[in-house]
């Protein structure tokens, strides 16, 4: 995929064209978590704050994928690390559920990630690192703590997460999770049964 970009871009390619949703060569590299990808779109002019009509950005696109060299470079380019979408979602919900909201995106075919360059924990890591906002809620009030991924509770209890946060039904993580690893995790951690 990186040497048809490439090709793409040393033809003439427009860098800023846009779907019919809004969404950019960018937004769509970035989903892939391919680095090579984004790397080579921002150097022809992409700008890493890229979003699409419905707010959803190339940094929400990246977490998503779980490559965090992707998500590093949309930092490094200025992508707005708590920007949200209609949806109220953030890259660092993006980054701890692995889900980007991006419907069309996932009717397209786009090459698998590479399980060895998934990395959820360290994405979230970086974004927290970068400022992100840990208390954000999505449409439903979930945060991050509502994910599946062992690694990212991990994480966000060595980052000293709000254990109690509530979703709009009163849910906390503990309440909501259907893991029985995460349910232990949390309950170390201090989460009030």
């Amino acid at each position: 995929i990186p040497g048809m970009v490439n090709v793409l871009l040393c033809a003439g390619a427009d860098v800023h064209a846009r779907d019919k949703e809004g969404r950019s060569a960018l937004i769509f590299g970035a989903h892939s978590g391919n680095r090579t990808v984004v790397e080579l779109l921002l150097s022809a002019g992409a700008r890493a704050d890229e979003r699409d009509k419905y707010g959803d950005s190339a940094l929400m696109a990246a977490a998503a994928s779980g490559n965090p060299e992707c998500v590093r470079l949309l930092l490094k380019g200025g992508a707005r690390v708590n920007a949200r979408n209609r949806r109220r979602q953030t890259a660092l919900l993006s980054a701890a559920t692995g889900a980007d909201g991006f419907a069309l995106i996932e009717e397209r075919a786009l090459p698998g990630i590479p399980e060895e360059d998934v990395h959820r924990e360290k994405v979230v890591n970086l974004l927290l690192d970068a400022g992100a906002d840990s208390k954000a809620q999505g449409w439903f009030g979930e945060s991050a703590l509502f994910t599946l991924s062992d690694e990212v509770v991990k994480e966000l209890v060595r980052q000293h997460i709000d254990l109690e946060i509530r979703d709009r039904y009163g849910d906390t993580a503990l309440i909501n999770t259907v893991s029985e690893s995460i349910a232990t995790l949390l309950i170390r951690a201090g989460a009030n049964v």
